[in-house]
């Protein structure tokens, strides 16, 4: 609309510019001409008065010859002869001023004409004259000669005055036909050189302006940033298609820019972009469409000013929405944790820390709340990432249920999650609090098709005058987490400064703990395991040691839940199983191979894959005893039920460790086919005195024998133990009584 405006325009304005001049130049030559006419005009008329004045003349000249005549015998006619005389003589002097050319003047001068007439004029006087003094009669036959000469010569002049008047005639007829043709090529002139020429010039000049425009106009429209033209009251003039596609318009010429943008494109906006224009020429800012999709557009403004109309204003507008997507999110990233929609780290710092600030003016205290999922790295682990994932997020969900709303829960990362609670009554809120999130996760979490159990430890810190930043508070509320983790698990603690310690001697435990791995620090011994009816050795069991260079002999009931936490079980097994792999390709045994398995194979059994197929290669014939924990198979039955028939394909035996001192260990000797139960030393170490474990240990054995279940009894020390066994008809057992685990050198002495 704009651009064919623009064109219109400039097409008139050059032809107006050439119809001004062409009518200019055609009023100067009409002028001349009307001019030159005129002159011709008063010439000819001259000659016309001349030629009147001639004749009457001529009729003078008879007149006064007539009345002269007659007045010889009327005097009353001399008066008028004297009149007509005095008009002749008045006429005579007229004519010869009013002569218009030389040559007629020269014709008079040359003919004496003028004298002549005068001398004629003087003879009638004087015969006039002599009327009145004698009584005599004039030759009136000379008289009427001498007036036809006269007569005669005027004819003669008027013919010559005629004929002159003739080519006067004859010449503005000339001029006027030169001025007609030369009228008609000024006109063929203005036409093709001042009108039409021009004209074609600014056709062809046009026709560029249009393309030219043309172009601009289909790169306007064709640009992929967003164009709009609107004037000085803010109606649009011209969009563009990418300009109506962030507007959601399909046509907004006229529409105001109001009904584009929202309310915050106003009177006052509108006096902000005005004003910045005029200082610096632009206006640059973000502005949001108003349509149901409200689109982010960074928008440009400029003036564009007119000469011939009111200043006009172009916006450029870049669709933002996707990097304003983009940044929010980068900044929910930056605040959020993306797994469960909670505050992250960084976010959970700084509102820990302006507590602590609040605490301070306000003589209040502010908690925190480190809480660290219990097994949670060993579900990750064994049935994948997005099964963890989903399990974090269900927990979350839980726990965010159990706090008020002006509470902050976060996620550290992990497993690990933090609650800020503000202006803290007293310690049974906190406490009521922790009691209520254990209890939101006793129900079991299907996630995947998958039950899950998971439990908590919890650990609480409180600001104080001395303790009043994230990081001393967050610090103090993990040392209580890790205590409650040590005294089993599913709990929580405050924090006190005794737990510091304990935490010193932590962080110093698992350092030595990684270096006794890398600096060969552990070794293997083995345990006979003995047949009562026979006494006879007819395995061993294969135990880690370790012998730590700062620390000496440690017992694996205290770095073995170390590792577990760590992670490092998969590393140690893989050494064990070397090692093992090692003693029995040098030392072939017959009878029962015991080995402890770990709880990370149940759920990542490809190290185990692996170590079944060497075995094979190893000894086909050899029995290996794996035995595992309630713990081990506690967190997936069905799983824990294939890693079982995996190892007993391959002719191997599965033994249930520990047995009793867990709450459903009946109920797996029911869904899983275990080949050996070893009963718990703490029921063999105590059955000699204590009739409850005796009763156990006989319950035990009897159970087994129905199971079809062999048995082995561990933590044999004593005669008494081992009498009281083969009274129950307990066939296999191990213990110092028998002997004391040794070294792979040794096992040869007690194995035949």
């Amino acid at each position: 609309m704009l651009f064919e405006k623009e064109s219109s325009v400039s097409h008139t304005q050059g032809l107006t510019k050439a119809i001004w001049f062409a009518t200019a130049v055609l009023s100067t030559w009409l002028s001349f001409v009307a001019l030159i006419l005129y002159i011709f005009g008063l010439t000819l008329s001259d000659y016309a008065g001349i030629i009147n004045s001639a004749g009457e003349q001529r009729m003078l000249t008879q007149k006064a010859a007539y009345l002269t005549s007659v007045s010889i015998t009327v005097p009353e006619f001399k008066i008028l002869v004297r009149n007509t005389l005095d008009e002749l003589s008045t006429n005579q002097k007229k004519i010869t001023r009013q002569l218009p050319t030389k040559d007629l003047q020269q014709y008079y001068i040359d003919r004496h004409l003028s004298q002549k007439i005068a001398n004629y004029i003087d003879i009638l006087n004087e015969l006039n004259a002599n009327v009145f003094v004698e009584n005599s009669k004039p030759n009136m036959t000379q008289l009427f000669k001498d007036s036809e000469f006269i007569l005669y010569e005027l004819d003669a002049a008027v013919n010559k005055l005629q004929r002159s008047s003739d080519h006067a005639q004859h010449q503005l007829k000339v001029v006027q036909a030169a001025f007609v043709i030369c009228s008609l090529g000024i006109l063929i002139y203005l036409y093709f050189g001042v009108i039409a020429a021009p004209f074609k010039k600014n056709a062809k000049i046009l026709q560029l302006k249009n393309n030219s425009i043309l172009r601009f106009k289909k790169l306007f429209d064709n640009a992929h940033d967003g164009l709009l033209l609107f004037d000085s009251n803010w109606l649009v003039i011209h969009a563009n298609q990418p300009a109506l596609d962030m507007v959601k318009h399909e046509k907004i010429e006229s529409y105001s820019i109001r009904k584009i943008w929202q309310d915050r494109v106003s009177v006052k906006l509108k006096t902000k972009v005005l004003s910045a224009i005029e200082s610096s020429g632009e206006w640059q800012g973000e502005i949001i469409t108003s349509n149901t999709q409200s689109r982010h557009v960074l928008a440009s403004i400029m003036c564009v000013p007119d000469d011939d109309e009111l200043p006009f204003f172009c916006a450029t507008l870049k669709d933002i929405t996707a990097l304003k997507e983009k940044e929010e999110k980068l900044v929910s990233l930056a605040l959020y944790d993306s797994l469960t929609g909670l505050a992250n780290r960084a976010s959970v710092i700084e509102a820990i820390d302006a507590a602590c600030l609040n605490s301070g003016q306000n003589q209040s205290q502010c908690a925190v709340y480190f809480i660290d999922l219990d097994g949670f790295k060993l579900i990750n682990d064994g049935f994948g990432h997005e099964v963890g994932d989903m399990l974090l997020k269900a927990v979350a969900k839980r726990i965010q249920d159990q706090i008020q709303t002006t509470d902050i829960m976060a996620r550290l990362g992990g497993d690990e999650f933090v609650i800020l609670i503000e202006d803290v009554k007293d310690k049974k809120y906190l406490s009521a609090l922790a009691e209520r999130i254990q209890k939101a996760l006793d129900a079991p979490f299907t996630t995947c098709g998958i039950a899950c159990k998971i439990t908590v430890s919890i650990g609480i810190s409180l600001s104080s005058n001395e303790i009043n930043n994230a990081r001393d508070l967050l610090k103090q509320a993990d040392i209580a987490m890790y205590h409650a983790k040590q005294k089993g698990k599913n709990r929580f603690h405050f924090f006190d400064q005794s737990m510091e310690q304990f935490l010193q001697e932590r962080i110093s435990f698992e350092e030595d703990l990684y270096f006794g791995l890398n600096n060969n620090e552990f070794y293997q011994v083995f345990q006979p395991i003995v047949n009562l009816k026979t006494a006879e050795v007819v395995g061993c069991e294969v135990l880690l040691r370790w012998n730590c260079k700062k620390r000496g002999m440690v017992s694996p009931t205290n770095f073995i839940p170390l590792a577990e936490s760590l992670g490092l079980m998969l590393e140690i097994d893989k050494w064990v199983f070397a090692q093992s792999l090692s003693f029995l390709k040098k030392n072939p045994l017959c009878g029962h191979f015991s080995i402890n398995l770990s709880p990370i194979h149940f759920v990542q059994p490809s190290l185990l894959r692996k170590f079944l197929k060497s075995l094979k290669n190893v000894n086909p014939n050899l029995n290996v005893i794996f035995e595992v924990t309630e713990t081990a198979i506690i967190s997936d039955i069905e799983k824990s039920s294939e890693v079982i028939k995996e190892i007993k394909s391959y002719g191997h035996s599965v033994a249930i460790d520990d047995f009793g001192t867990g709450y459903t260990s009946l109920y797996y000797l029911k869904v899983l086919s275990f080949d050996y139960l070893k009963i718990d030393k703490s029921f063999i170490q105590d059955m000699t005195s204590n009739h409850s474990s005796k009763v156990i240990v006989s319950a035990i054995l009897n159970l087994a024998r129905e199971l079809n279940i062999k048995v082995i009894a561990e933590g044999v020390e004593t005669l008494a133990a081992k009498k009281l066994l083969e009274h129950f008809d307990c066939e296999l057992a191990q213990g110092y009584f028998f002997a004391r685990p040794v070294d792979g050198s040794e096992i040869h002495k007690y194995i035949t």
